[in-house]
């Protein structure tokens, strides 16, 4: 008995008059040394620090762990908690990737939040928007020497692992491919050695207009199934581009290249004769050159 006195004497003290997590916590008897209390007394004292513990650690909130709701809702940045998701696979179109949920939950736009997450359609085939755990569709940029600026296509394949952080504005993806990485990160580099193979890219057979895109490959390739009009790079860069002639091949003329007195061979309309076409642009100024394979 005088050690649950003991006990009690002890906790009444840390315990009153004030509150514990936000529950008020009273004893209903003043125990002081000298005196002699009785069981009754005692044990109201003492279930009194029961209830208010239990009563306490139901509250489930003190000073020091806050906006815990049964461990469901997760902890935000400002309150310690991660700023890294694992992204579902992406849905949506290859331009329009949409993230539907992620782990933990609750995702929001909040600069440094990283995503993670595979895509489950692609490639895209320039400029993309994200939209994760259903925030607002946000643009998703890459980085390139000069800054940061929209995809040009190709960057997202199926089945690729994406790391995209939240910038403030937009996001920003950090994972690109080997190939794409090199040319995005160091296409404003001089002297850089390239060692290997390059990726050879396949258009979409083209049904007007095809305004050809230097900084998305080196090698690309396309089937003519039908008259269309090649148009000279927006931007300074150098590619070749292999033409299949399908079935249906069509005429194919061209626009904005700066065009001189050769321009190499002529390209006809027999299925299956294929051209290799040797595109250039230098500080503005376009030329093309067609060399027949057969």
């Amino acid at each position: 008995m005088k050690k649950l006195v003991a006990l009690v004497l002890m906790l009444g003290a840390f315990l009153t008059p004030s509150a514990f997590a936000g529950v008020p916590c009273t004893l209903p008897f003043n125990l002081t040394n000298g005196t002699t209390a009785d069981a009754t007394q005692v044990m109201a004292n003492y279930n009194a620090l029961v209830t208010c513990l239990t009563q306490a650690a139901h509250a489930g909130a003190n000073a020091d762990i806050t906006s815990i709701t049964g461990l469901t809702t997760p902890l935000s940045q400002s309150q310690g908690g991660s700023v890294s998701f694992a992204g579902s696979d992406s849905t949506g179109t290859a331009n329009a990737q949409v993230v539907a949920s992620t782990v933990p939950s609750a995702f929001t736009l909040v600069k440094g939040n990283i995503v993670v997450f595979k895509t489950g359609v692609g490639p895209n085939t320039g400029n993309v928007t994200l939209t994760v755990g259903g925030t607002a569709a946000t643009q998703l940029l890459r980085q390139a020497g000069g800054g940061v600026t929209g995809l040009a296509g190709g960057e997202l394949q199926n089945g690729f692992m994406n790391i995209v952080i939240y910038d403030g504005t937009f996001y920003q993806l950090i994972s690109p491919n080997s190939l794409l990485g090199f040319k995005y990160m160091f296409r404003d580099v001089i002297d850089q050695v390239v060692t290997g193979g390059w990726t050879t890219q396949t258009l979409t057979n083209p049904t007007g207009n095809l305004t050809i895109d230097c900084g998305a490959r080196a090698l690309q390739n396309i089937t003519n199934n039908g008259p269309w009009v090649l148009t000279a790079p927006a931007t300074d860069g150098t590619c070749d581009l292999l033409i299949i002639n399908g079935p249906s091949a069509g005429t194919i003329t061209t626009s904005g290249f700066n065009v001189g007195t050769n321009t190499g061979d002529t390209i006809d309309l027999i299925n299956g004769h294929q051209f290799m076409l040797h595109i250039r642009r230098v500080f503005g100024a376009s030329v093309v050159f067609v060399q027949a394979l057969q």
